[in-house]
């Protein structure tokens, strides 16, 4: 009969497991977020970066945001040189733009909580103002508008208020 491994805090952390990936250029097929149509809400999206996707019957999958700790790219503040990340694949167009989409919304959580909210507050201001739009129509309402010269407006930003709770 086979012996199955005691799981202890020690072996089943997420530290212990990504200690054993040795090769982690292949973990963006497994964890990678989704696309931004995939999230029913801003909370939704925030929940897998900080918590981890929930798998039914299954298990969760680690919080994104430990993840790009581990393995996502890294800048030396002195020399403002930095290493490449490990765990996204690189020159592929659809990785790039299903990565910033969803960093978008991370960003803007981060902002708000910089400016006094807690992040509960920051992902339900944001749910508000996305009111019925979906995730994905609510990103191209923020979204800077570009202009012929490739300049941004200010057009899709926030508006000023939206980081003070109301």
């Amino acid at each position: 009969m086979p012996q199955y491994p005691q799981f202890t805090p020690h072996n089943c952390s997420w530290t212990a497991i990504f200690e054993m990936v040795k090769q982690p250029c292949f973990l963006w097929a497994c964890w990678h977020p989704g696309n931004l149509g995939e999230y029913r809400s801003i909370k939704q999206l925030w929940a897998t970066w900080h918590e981890g996707t929930i798998i039914d019957s299954v298990g969760q999958m680690p919080p994104l945001l430990l993840v790009e700790q581990e393995w996502g790219g890294t800048r030396n503040p002195s020399t403002r040189k930095g290493c490449r990340q490990t765990w996204r694949p690189h020159n592929d167009t659809n990785v790039r733009r299903q990565w910033s989409q969803f960093m978008f919304f991370v960003t803007q959580v981060n902002s708000m909580m910089g400016a006094g909210n807690h992040a509960s507050e920051a992902v339900r201001i944001l749910d508000e103002q996305r009111g019925s739009m979906t995730v994905p129509q609510f990103h191209s309402k923020l979204q800077p508008k570009k202009t012929r010269m490739g300049h941004t407006t200010a057009e899709g930003s926030l508006p000023s208020n939206s980081a003070s709770p109301t």
